[in-house]
């Protein structure tokens, strides 16, 4: 069985890890895929296959290139691989109370996973009114879903071992000194 100290760095190291798998799936109503992994989000690079790359040279709208040029660097993405480091690192290191701040940390990444998700959308809804909706679709991949995941548990089974501390016989007595009933 695993030991419960070490859920909390796994599950940020995996939730980190996911970040270089395939995030997003472009794909063209031809069927042709363009892929964006998390880390293509982070720095701000993208791999677009030759379809993608023809039907942003042939736009004649100048939201499809405002789309093509904000979709890059997503801070939100940075935001998320950031806190999955440091969420690894500091469960490494630290060794009192820690719980709070890992539950704190995990659960922001998913917030900023889902703002990140928020933000690509709202780009793709510019987009809305053009032609090109109907002929490119975003689809969000397993290296999202994973993160997400993973961003969870390390955030959930912190904050479950923070309220177990709190509710154990010698927690209880520590705080009812300093705030008597």
């Amino acid at each position: 069985m695993l030991k419960r100290k070490w859920v909390s760095p796994v599950s940020f190291a995996i939730a980190a890890v996911a970040f270089f798998f395939s995030f997003l799936n472009l794909t063209y109503y031809s069927g042709s895929v363009s892929t964006v992994s998390g880390i293509e989000l982070v720095t701000g690079t993208r791999t677009l296959n030759s379809v993608f790359e023809e039907l942003i040279e042939s736009a004649s709208q100048p939201a499809t290139l405002l789309f093509y040029k904000s979709a890059g660097l997503n801070y939100f993405a940075i935001a998320a691989i950031l806190l999955a480091t440091g969420g690894m690192v500091l469960s490494l290191l630290l060794f009192l109370q820690q719980e709070m701040l890992l539950g704190i940390i995990g659960l922001a990444g998913v917030f900023a996973m889902l703002l990140m998700r928020l933000q690509i959308d709202s780009q793709w809804a510019i987009l809305s009114t053009v032609t090109i909706k109907n002929l490119l679709n975003i689809e969000y991949a397993f290296g999202y879903w994973i993160a997400i995941a993973f961003f969870l548990v390390a955030g959930l089974s912190n904050l479950s071992v923070y309220i177990d501390q709190l509710n154990t016989p010698t927690t209880r007595k520590r705080y009812s000194k300093r705030f008597p009933e």
